[in-house]
């Protein structure tokens, strides 16, 4: 079934979505880089410090059978393309819906060949190993890469145990979106979320999903730090907008104050 699968796949593996190309302004932070629209520190680390750890897939391949392009069976976990763990096990992602692999690399919640336009919910969640070695106080920053169909953001949830998660982010931002324009049109969106805890343990779980079918995983990337003192959650800068409309609020309220002034002495 799943050889008649890459089959097809192979056939029409030169169609835009399948053969999707890497969004071309990649909006993936690492640890001593700031995120732009954020006050405040994200990371407050460096890659591979001692009590951190990453994991990153720029593909989606990497599994027992895994081939680009190909299929993904629910169950898979591909191995992330650089990863660091800090002494211990490194991080998993595993997905809960089946996939087809675009021959970017990219894991793709649609299957379209002769007799078959299969079209799945992208399901997935990951295993962070962040370890307690640092202290009793971690941070986890998550960040995506989709084409097309976006991520369900609301399903965005953290777990403390290996049930499905409940925990929103603390802080979440977009920090990229360009159309892709042809055919099938859409959008490349870049997404950040992170969760300040007040624990540490030898791992977390977070789950994620998509909005609808057809929405074409790029990139995943997940962070984490522990350490002895809490973590300051960082926010939004607001939009150069929203200060002009405060001065326009704060100029209209001056002028009604001094209205209401001058309208005495002109009765008089």
């Amino acid at each position: 079934m799943y050889a008649f699968r890459f089959l097809m796949v192979s056939l029409i593996s030169s169609g835009l979505w399948l053969c999707q190309a890497k969004l071309v302004r990649a909006e993936i932070y690492v640890p001593d880089q700031s995120v732009p629209g954020v006050s405040g520190d994200v990371f407050g680390w460096d890659q591979g410090d001692v009590n951190s750890s990453f994991a990153f897939w720029d593909s989606f391949d990497d599994f027992l059978g895994g081939s680009a392009p190909g299929f993904l069976p629910a169950g898979s976990s591909p191995a992330a393309n650089s990863v660091f763990d800090n002494g211990g096990l490194p991080s998993l992602l595993t997905f809960e819906s089946n996939q087809s692999i675009a021959s970017s690399g990219n894991a793709y919640g649609g299957l379209f060949g002769p007799g078959d336009d299969s079209t799945f919910l992208t399901d997935a969640f990951a295993t962070v190993r962040s370890g307690t070695s640092g202290g009793s106080f971690t941070r986890i920053v998550a960040q995506f890469e989709t084409l097309g169909s976006e991520l369900d953001y609301s399903s965005l949830l953290l777990s403390l145990t290996d049930a499905p998660g409940t925990i929103a982010p603390s802080f979440a931002i977009e920090t990229n979106r360009v159309s892709l324009g042809g055919t099938f049109g859409g959008e490349g969106v870049s997404y950040l979320a992170l969760w300040d805890l007040d624990s540490s343990q030898a791992e977390y779980r977070f789950d994620f999903m998509a909005q609808s079918n057809n929405m074409s995983l790029d990139k995943v990337r997940i962070d984490s730090f522990t350490r002895n003192t809490p973590f300051i959650t960082p926010s939004a800068v607001p939009e150069p907008s929203s200060f002009a409309m405060l001065g326009l609020i704060g100029t209209t309220i001056v002028m009604a104050r001094r209205r209401r002034r001058v309208l005495p002495l002109l009765g008089s």
